[in-house]
């Protein structure tokens, strides 16, 4: 869910989403040896910057938001402060980030109630609220993929996959997701759901044991409190 923040970050701070980027080695090797998600960009590979951040927002790829931190900031690290400064900006307390992809630091940590907040926050960005709604996606064609690369968002397969209503849950559909995982804090997702009458509700677990886990609380929260 670290990526939402990510998202903002990059999308507030980058007019040219056109402009380009080149993948290196160490951005797979680093993804590769903490084994996260990818987008599964190649190390040469000059990718377009809105490209890069369909690759954060739908297989969460970590190659993607590394890529993205360097390009605005010149290091993951001091992307990691951009990060902190716009948490401080939204007056969140209980949240630090120390990296733009979510692996487990002990100083990097929020709240199910601050990571509402700034989901909130992100559905008010009219382009970070499209990635997040955005079920599938192919990245413009490079000569490392000829036909781009098909991306899923991985919130909206879990939900096809373990939701037998798709993805309508009682009164409330959901628009926008983000999953999220590491050991330390178990299956994460987030969603924001439109009710037929209108009313927006943002919906986040944390410390599931199951993907599918995930998407049951959803059936019985959106189900049962709306």
């Amino acid at each position: 869910m670290t990526k939402i923040m990510t998202l903002i970050v990059a999308a507030e701070m980058i007019d040219d989403l056109n402009a380009t980027f080149t993948i290196t080695q160490s951005i797979i090797d680093h993804a590769l040896r903490e084994g996260a998600s990818r987008a599964k960009f190649e190390a040469g590979e000059t990718v377009t910057i809105l490209d890069l951040m369909y690759g954060a927002a739908l297989p969460s790829g970590a190659d993607a938001t590394s890529a993205l931190a360097i390009y605005v900031a010149g290091s993951e690290a001091e992307f990691a402060k951009l990060m902190n400064k716009k948490a401080e900006e939204l007056g969140l307390t209980s949240t630090r980030f120390a990296n733009a992809s979510g692996l487990h630091h002990p100083d990097h940590y929020s709240t199910v109630r601050e990571i509402a907040a700034i989901m909130a926050y992100a559905m008010d960005n009219p382009l970070v609220a499209q990635l997040l709604s955005t079920k599938s996606y192919t990245t413009s064609k490079t000569p490392q993929h000829p036909n781009g690369i098909a991306l899923s968002n991985t919130g909206f397969s879990s939900i096809n996959n373990y939701s037998k209503s798709d993805t309508t849950f009682g009164r409330v559909t959901v628009t926008a997701v983000k999953t999220g995982y590491t050991g330390e804090a178990g299956n994460c997702l987030a969603t924001y759901g439109v009710a037929e009458q209108g009313k927006r509700y943002i919906l986040i677990t944390a410390l599931g044991t199951s993907r599918k886990g995930s998407i049951d609380d959803c059936t019985y929260v959106y189900g049962n409190y709306t």
